[in-house]
């Protein structure tokens, strides 16, 4: 008797604790995300035992979730956002009750993000907008510049971490402006 109530005992906690739970599969919608990268919602689908998803976000559209596998009740996947200078880092997604946590990092920016369970229409509503590309067309040829191009991209290293104070720290650390009372050091075109 004291071995059916302990294995039963035993077997409800380790149940109520989730030991036993699966991993999310259907469509989720987040409750909220930063602007940047704007995760909208997470499909995760198994296929004859074989996990495939993609994750929608509002600067990429649709991610496929790479490298998708389980880790216990949790699905652990990688993002590509298309530049190689970035390593991809795992992102988790795990159940809490009805809903998913999804932690991770995208680019510079960290994020722990929660989702509920999506109706199909919530998951359309969703979709990321695509258009057909324009009839292919011989495009006139210019000539060159008579100037090189001018401008910097500073997106690689900030995202959406910029301000006015950045740029003139780094305009002065490359030498763009001299000391104070000295003409520009630029060119004039």
């Amino acid at each position: 008797m004291r071995k059916l109530l302990t294995t039963t005992l035993l077997g409800g906690f380790l149940l109520a604790s989730g030991a036993f739970a699966e991993a999310p599969k259907g469509g989720w919608v987040f409750d909220a995300s930063p602007d940047f990268p704007g995760f909208t919602r997470i499909i995760i689908e198994d296929k004859a035992g074989k996990l495939s998803g993609k994750l929608t976000s509002h600067w990429y559209g649709d991610l496929p979730l790479t490298d998708l596998h389980k880790d216990g009740d949790n699905l652990v996947f990688k993002l590509y956002n298309g530049n190689p200078r970035v390593p991809m880092t795992d992102i988790v997604v795990k159940p809490e009750g009805p809903s998913v946590r999804m932690t991770g990092k995208v680019w510079y920016q960290d994020f722990d993000l929660t989702a509920h369970k999506a109706k199909r229409s919530e998951l359309k509503a969703l979709d990321f907008p695509t258009y057909p590309l324009p009839a292919k067309a011989v495009v006139p040829q210019k000539p060159l510049s008579p100037t090189p191009p001018m401008g910097w991209s500073s997106w690689n290293k900030f995202a959406t971490n910029i301000s006015d104070q950045t740029i003139r720290e780094i305009a002065d650390a490359i030498g763009i402006v001299r000391p104070a009372g000295c003409r520009l050091c630029l060119r004039q075109y």
